[in-house]
Formats: structure tokens, sequence, C-alpha cells
């Protein structure tokens, strides 16, 4: 009787089904009260179009307040930027829908996105059990070719056993819109961006 030390592995593709918005509005002007004011006014703006659309302003957080110099022709600019920070389901109405109040209310802002996948906390699960099941079988294949077989499992580390996961309740601090958006062109209708995922299980097999 002997063992045998085989790390498996899994992987998949899911398609996201939440988005984090990151979205920066700054204004720039010789006067900074000018710059702020702007960015105020903008911002109001902004707010009042996702509040009248369905959004949960409550859950749509300032990230960051910025204001910066730099000299332009013998004159200091100040460039003033709030940055604002809000998750919710993917819909690519819905990022058709920021854009466009950007570019009808003339908003001078920066978009940044992050996709996520809600059950993520399920799928690493999956595919701890896929990879362990690889791991079994390719130990299976290697006893075989020694006139062996696999009696049972003796040991199995994974160094993310060791990370603790905080797992939001499904839907917690969304700002989840409360009605559907108008879908006027293809691009509405896009999926999510697709992410992979891989696990792998380092298992310890005794065989005789």
């Amino acid at each position: 009787m002997g063992t045998i030390k085989v790390t498996g592995m899994a992987k998949r593709r899911v398609t996201a089904d939440e988005i984090s918005y990151r979205i920066s509005i700054t204004a720039e002007d010789v006067h900074q009260a000018k710059a702020l004011s702007k960015v105020k006014e903008d911002m109001e703006v902004f707010l009042k179009e996702l509040k009248d659309n369905g959004f949960d302003i409550r859950n749509i957080h300032l990230e960051e307040d910025n204001i910066r110099s730099q000299h332009y022709d013998r004159h200091e600019l100040k460039t003033v930027t709030r940055t604002l920070q809000f998750r919710t389901g993917f819909d690519a109405a819905v990022s058709d829908f920021i854009l466009s109040v950007i570019e009808e209310k003339k908003i001078t802002a920066f978009l940044e996105t992050e996709y996520s996948y809600s059950k993520e906390g399920e799928l690493h699960g999956e595919l701890l059990k896929e990879a362990l099941l690889e791991s079994r079988r390719c130990a299976e294949l290697l006893a075989e070719a020694n006139g062996q077989k696999v009696k049972y499992i003796e040991s199995v580390t994974d160094d993310r056993y060791h990370e603790v996961e905080v797992k939001m309740e499904e839907g917690a601090d969304m700002a989840r819109p409360m009605m559907s958006f108008k879908r006027n062109d293809l691009s509405s209708e896009l999926s999510g961006k697709e992410i992979e995922r891989e696990e792998s299980v380092n298992a310890v097999w005794v065989i005789e």
C-alpha cells in the first residue's frame, strides 16, 4: 500500500450578471468655485435622471472628491472631480441609458465598469468538486498503469480553503432600477462579459 499525490484542476466560463459602474463627473476652470459649482450641478442632474428612472439613490456611493491644480498658459487651472460608484444587475440597456444621460445633458464624465458573477460562492464549490474528481481520475489512471487501484483519499489541500469568504446577500446594496429600459438598438440586447474561473486541489490518494 502506498500513496500518490495528484493535482486536479477545473475551469469554467460564465457570463457576468452583475456590473459595477464608476462614474467621475469633472469640470475645469481657472476659478475653483466655478468648477465646484459645475460639478455639483451636473451631479444633481445625473442623480435626478437615475432616480426618475427607478434607481435606488441610497445604494449609490460617493467614492471620492478630488481637486487638482495645473498651470496652463500662465493661469492656474482647477480640475474638480466627484466620483460615484454603484452596482446593479447587468443590463446593456442600463449602460446605454447612462451613456445617453451623459451625452444629452452635456456632462463631462469618465465611465469605468467592472463585471462580476453573482453566484461566485456556488461556482467555487462546484469547481472544487470537479477538480477533486479530475484528481481521482488521474490517480486511477496512474495506479492502473502500475497494476494497482485507488482505495481512498488520505488528504486534500487548497490554499483557498484558508481564505475567509464574505458572501453578500443576493441583491443587497444594489442600485437596481425598478423599471425596464427601452431597447432601441442592437447594443441594448448584448449579454454581459464572459468571465473565466479556475480552481485546483492537491489530493493524496491511497493506492494498493
